[in-house]
This record gives C-alpha cells, sequence and structure tokens, in this order.
C-alpha cells in the first residue's frame, strides 16, 4: 500500500511573493539538490511533470524556475534534507500557492504515518519567518 503526503501552502495574494526567495528560503535551511549534484527539475514546456536532471548551479535552477512561472508554467524542484535521503518534491504556482509532495524517504512515525511535526519544523517554520503564510493544508491518503 502506497502512501501519498502533501503539503499545500498558501502565501497572502496581497503581499508578491517571489519565488526565487521561497527557493532560497529552503537552500538556507539545509534543503539541497542531490541527484548526482544535480538539482531534478520540471523542463520549460513540460506537460507531463516528467522530472529531469538538470544543473548543479543554484542561480541557473532559479532562472528555469522564474522562466516557466513566467510561462504560465507549474515551476518544479526537487529537494533532499541535510543528505538524510528525505526528499520532496515542490511544485510553485503562480497564484500565491506552493505544493509539496513528501514522497521520497518519508519520515514516519507511529506506524507508518507521516511525521508531520518534522515537516513542519523543517518547511513551514523557516518559510513563515520571512513570508506571510496565509495557511496551509496537510493530507496524508492511504
Amino acid at each position: 500500500m502506497s502512501i501519498q503526503a502533501t503539503i499545500d501552502i498558501y502565501f497572502n495574494e496581497g503581499k508578491r511573493v517571489k519565488h526565487s526567495q521561497i527557493l532560497d528560503i529552503f537552500l538556507a535551511s539545509d534543503w539541497k539538490n542531490m541527484d548526482n549534484n544535480k538539482f531534478r527539475m520540471l523542463p520549460l514546456g513540460d506537460e507531463d511533470y516528467s522530472w529531469i536532471s538538470y544543473t548543479e548551479d543554484e542561480k541557473e535552477a532559479k532562472v528555469l524556475l522564474n522562466s516557466k512561472l513566467d510561462a504560465g508554467e507549474v515551476g518544479g524542484i526537487e529537494l533532499f534534507y541535510n543528505k538524510s535521503g528525505i526528499g520532496i518534491e515542490m511544485l510553485l504556482f503562480t497564484d500565491s500557492q506552493l505544493s509539496i509532495s513528501l514522497s521520497i524517504n518519508r519520515k514516519t512515525k507511529f506506524k507508518s504515518h507521516t511525521d508531520i511535526d518534522w515537516y513542519i519544523e523543517k518547511i513551514l517554520l523557516p518559510l513563515e519567518q520571512q513570508i506571510e503564510i496565509e495557511s496551509f493544508e496537510f493530507v496524508e491518503q492511504l
């Protein structure tokens, strides 16, 4: 049985959130690339969520994210926490929304339930310190 877990974060729409700022916050909070030191991302023009190994360079990764969002596409990047093997697939939308799939070696407790406290500490708290979060929703589907 596969468990799917996501966190959807909604930012205050009245305050423009720069997507490069979101990535900067994650990178400063020990989230890194890990696929042979390359960022796995959604390429420009992608409609099928076909992740590719893209670049080692953070600036290039930001350029691709901004290009996708400027084109009205969903930006996507895969990150791992501090060499732990625990990873996320982060989708950035043009409408002040961020969706995070807790799909890579998901941190668990109580049998196989997601350790949401760990993700709140590693994702929401660093974001909340710099960007106004309007609301968030955690969903775990068994």
